[in-house]
């Protein structure tokens, strides 16, 4: 099988390199890989360097018929679309060339918009109909994206994301390592959240949050990790800083941008935040839970179908951060008492959401259909 990947974002982050992941995995058993999408210059270089992709194809214009004749000669079998942008340049290809095309959703379709309010639901819907239409077959990476598609009488089937647990995992050179570099004293809690500045991650919850435990508790830091890259993306990352030096919770909350070696900065934490707003399914949730730490997790989008309550993490209700802060203050006062969960969460990663097994559900996905 020859499949191409179309991920229409410049950045690549999140989403496109989950499909990254789930391209390599696939090469291994014998599909050739050929990538197709926006990219800057340095990512571009950077996906050449891959031995298992056949083919780069940098989308510089939107002229998509002007790279008809390249996508010919690579002999494509089945293109693979990202959930970015629905204007829909896989599916104007797909169409040109007669190829079956998959749609990946791992975004809700409220947040596509420029914005920073979410889209209304009139729109939502418009955007899950045109994907149904233009679709052969729709991929979501959970039951609450694919709720969307089949409250629209679209038939959708649910792959989640996988982590690899042999990459992230308890570790703890790495978290003497991190620590270290951060200052963080060992009788010190350090609180994570690990995201884009996209309004969606809610980083003001967390702040008003923070600022309420700090009353009563200054045993803990907080770590920012993610980078901002859009305009609605850099104003939300100003907006965080300023809510940070009105509470001035300086001495507790730091900006550490973007980060390549994840697994050392989860393992050098001790609790996780995800105040998300909402999500498809958080590959830094599954990470964090692989590395054992206590997850926090607000109680919408697919993070009830990942985390029991109790069990493997604590989800609190949506953008409340009195409750977030409780739970925070619980956490910290008690953590002895939490770390089982810990174990149990690496358990289920492992279980559930393991790389090998996604790279598994999308081999059997595409080859019974």
């Amino acid at each position: 099988m020859k499949l191409l990947i179309y991920a229409d974002s410049p950045y690549w982050g999140g989403a496109p390199l989950a499909l990254l992941r789930i391209a390599k995995g696939l090469a291994k058993s014998g599909v050739k890989i050929h990538i197709m999408g926006q990219m800057t210059a340095p990512i571009h270089a950077s996906l050449k360097q891959n031995p298992w992709i056949e083919t780069v194809i940098p989308i510089e214009h939107y002229n998509l018929r002007s790279y008809l004749p390249k996508i010919r000669r690579c002999k494509i079998d089945l293109i693979l679309g990202s959930s970015f942008k629905p204007d829909l340049g896989c599916a104007q290809i797909a169409n040109a060339l007669n190829l079956p095309l998959f749609w990946r959703m791992a975004l809700h379709p409220k947040h596509l918009g420029r914005k920073k309010a979410p889209l209304k639901p009139a729109a939502v819907n418009d955007i899950v109909r045109t994907i149904g239409m233009l679709s052969d077959k729709i991929i979501t990476v959970s039951d609450y994206l694919k709720k969307l598609f089949v409250g629209q009488g679209f038939e959708a089937h649910t792959i989640y994301n996988g982590c690899d647990q042999h990459l992230f995992r308890q570790n703890t050179f790495e978290r003497t390592l991190f620590r270290s570099k951060v200052g963080l004293l060992q009788n010190e809690i350090g609180i994570g959240l690990v995201a884009n500045y996209h309004p969606s991650k809610n980083h003001a919850c967390l702040i008003h949050a923070l600022s309420l435990l700090h009353s009563k508790n200054s045993r803990f830091k907080t770590y920012f990790i993610g980078d901002a890259f859009r305009s609605k993306m850099l104003s939300c990352q100003k907006e965080a800083k300023e809510l940070v030096r009105r509470y001035q919770l300086q001495s507790n909350i730091f900006f550490l941008g973007f980060q390549e070696s994840m697994s050392v900065i989860y393992n050098g934490l001790d609790v996780i935040v995800f105040p998300f707003i909402d999500e498809g399914c958080s590959n830094a949730l599954l990470e964090a839970m692989a590395c054992q730490k206590i997850v926090v997790a607000n109680g919408s989008g697919s993070f009830p179908e990942i985390i029991t309550h109790g069990k493997e993490g604590l989800i609190v209700p949506a953008d409340s951060p009195e409750i977030l802060s409780k739970a925070l203050r619980t956490v910290i006062e008690n953590q002895s008492d939490f770390r089982a969960m810990g174990a149990k969460a690496r358990e289920r990663v492992i279980r559930q959401f393991s790389l090998g097994r996604m790279i598994r559900n999308y081999k059997k996905f595409f080859l019974k259909n």
